[in-house]
């Protein structure tokens, strides 16, 4: 949850808490993760007759795909040019290894009316076999899209799980004077407002089938939970009350929701059926209970309580029951996300004064620093290949919003206008 939100949900709780506790001396166990061999990549121009605004945005979106896909290192193009094609296939793969390419993509744009169509191959380099072939046609206004799924299907073809080129990113923006909801694409481009409520709109969570988003906004006067409807546009308050709720998370079914809210005087955790309206309370706290996650498998949800003396990340049974910590370095942790195999979770944990995002393995509850930039770093989210992390850093001044792999090697910057907060990764739409 935006510490922003937290800070004031302690505000409006601390007159019913009792005494704090001093935080336990801070243990770091950091587990080096796996290193994968990246495939060289030969990837020439786009062929095209016309090399317009198009055929560019579909040969720049895809290489870019490519390269942050942290599968591929592609040859540079200088270096290709020098290569001398024949137009002899087999002596061109000789010339193309020889430069250390293991594999060749070919892509072909063409325009048939207002539509373009790309074709792309993908070669083998070692044996001369095609081992992948995709064409496409659609609207040319759509070609980032299409750059999108082929980069998605390149890499299925070689790690059996889907790229996440084409997925989005919901995150909270102060560009236009207030806190809104903000969509971008993975690579950080195409970024639209989505709310206009100009007041304090938070912590944006997909639903399982894209079909919804939920926020917390202070709209009305108080913070409640609302739900953008994105067939039709529509916005409604999910539950009435001035309690103060927050922080909210769909089911992987899609058909409940978990929620954090204050019941006299004191946040605590309650599931709600979103056919029925029907509520049911999971925890019985003196601490703060705020911020549930849903794990993948519905089983389990992740959140964050005070009841330890200091913000800490624990997991229950989706019943309320068999209540277990799983954060135990730093001295304030916060805002869990589950990677997709519901095996880890990642969180921001403080960490001699600055926030940094951690992941805690939960069966060896061993847990690895992920960002060691300057900065504080925080509301970490999976991508659902989960293996990557958007969050949001405060380095340079600001905050700005960035992307790491879970080994906190690469690290791409999103945003770049205003203050931006909160990124939530989708899910895979639905095939």
């Amino acid at each position: 949850m935006n510490r922003f939100l937290y800070l004031l949900l302690f505000l409006f709780c601390s007159v019913f808490m009792y005494a704090q506790e001093e935080p336990p001396p801070e243990v770091t166990l950091v587990v080096e993760g796996e290193v994968r061999a990246q495939l060289n990549l030969v990837f020439p121009e786009v062929i095209s007759s016309s090399r317009d605004e198009y055929v560019k945005e579909l040969d720049d979106a895809l290489w870019g795909d490519l390269e942050r896909s942290g599968i591929f290192e592609l040859l540079d193009r200088t270096q290709l040019s020098k290569v001398d094609l024949t137009g002899d296939r087999k002596e061109d793969f000789i010339s193309y290894r020889s430069l250390g390419g293991e594999v060749l993509l070919e892509v072909k744009a063409s325009y048939e009316g207002e539509k373009i169509v790309v074709e792309a191959l993908l070669y083998d380099l070692g044996s001369g076999k095609a081992i992948l072939g995709k064409r496409y046609r659609a609207k040319k206004e759509l070609v980032r899209n299409i750059a999108h799924v082929l980069s998605d299907e390149i890499v299925l073809h070689f790690t059996g799980k889907r790229g996440v080129a084409s997925t989005t990113i919901a995150f909270v923006s102060d560009r236009t004077g207030n806190k809104e909801i903000f969509l971008m694409d993975a690579d950080g481009k195409n970024q639209r407002q989505i709310t206009d409520h100009r007041s304090i709109s938070l912590s944006p969570t997909w639903s399982p089938k894209m079909d919804m988003l939920s926020y917390v906004s202070f709209v009305l006067g108080y913070p409640a939970i609302f739900v953008i409807d994105f067939a039709t546009g529509n916005k409604r308050v999910l539950f009435e009350g001035k309690n103060f709720t927050s922080s909210s998370s769909f089911s992987p079914n899609g058909k409940q929701i978990v929620f954090s809210r204050s019941l006299g005087g004191n946040s605590e955790i309650f599931i709600a059926d979103l056919e029925s309206r029907s509520i049911h309370r999971l925890t019985y706290s003196p601490g703060i209970d705020t911020n549930p996650v849903w794990s993948p498998n519905g089983n389990l949800i992740a959140f964050t309580s005070s009841r330890a003396g200091y913000p800490n990340v624990f997991v229950m049974d989706v019943e309320g029951t068999n209540v277990r910590r799983i954060s135990f370095g730093g001295n304030y942790n916060d805002g869990a996300t589950w990677h997709p195999s519901g095996t880890k979770i990642a969180y921001a944990s403080r960490r001699n004064g600055k926030f940094k995002i951690v992941v805690t393995d939960l069966a060896l509850l061993e847990t690895k620093v992920i960002t060691k930039w300057e900065g504080n770093h925080e509301s970490p989210s999976f991508s659902p290949d989960g293996r990557w992390l958007t969050y949001a850093s405060s380095r340079g001044g600001g905050t700005q919003i960035y992307v790491t792999d879970i080994r906190g090697i690469y690290d791409i910057k999103l945003t770049e206008e205003g203050n931006n907060y909160s990124p939530e990764w989708s899910p895979y739409t639905k095939k």
